[in-house]
C-alpha cells in the first residue's frame, strides 16, 4: 500500500487501493478454496504449489517492480546512533 501511494497520483490513489485491495482479496478466496479442496488427502501438492507461488512472486517482484525513492526526514542523521 505505501509503494502505491508513494507511486500513484493523488487524484488515483482512491481507485488504485481499491483495486490493490480487490485482487488481494481474490487471491484470498482463490487459496482457501485450493486449500479446502486439496487440504485434505494432498498436502503434499499444497506445499509445492506454495513454493511455486512463492518463487514466482519473487521473480515477479525483482523484474517489475521498480525500485522506489524514499525521502529523508529533515532531522533524520545521515547514519544511526546507538547507546
Amino acid at each position: 500500500r505505501l509503494m502505491l501511494v508513494a507511486m500513484v497520483p493523488l487524484a488515483l490513489q482512491r481507485e488504485a487501493l481499491a483495486w490493490q485491495r480487490s485482487t488481494a482479496n481474490l487471491g484470498l478466496v482463490a487459496s482457501f478454496s485450493l486449500g479446502a479442496l486439496l487440504g485434505g488427502n494432498h498436502v503434499a501438492w499444497l506445499l509445492w504449489m506454495d513454493a511455486a507461488a512463492s518463487a514466482l512472486a519473487a521473480v515477479l517482484a525483482w523484474r517489475l517492480l521498480p525500485t522506489a525513492q524514499v525521502a529523508t526526514a529533515p532531522w533524520a542523521t545521515s547514519a544511526p546512533t546507538f547507546p
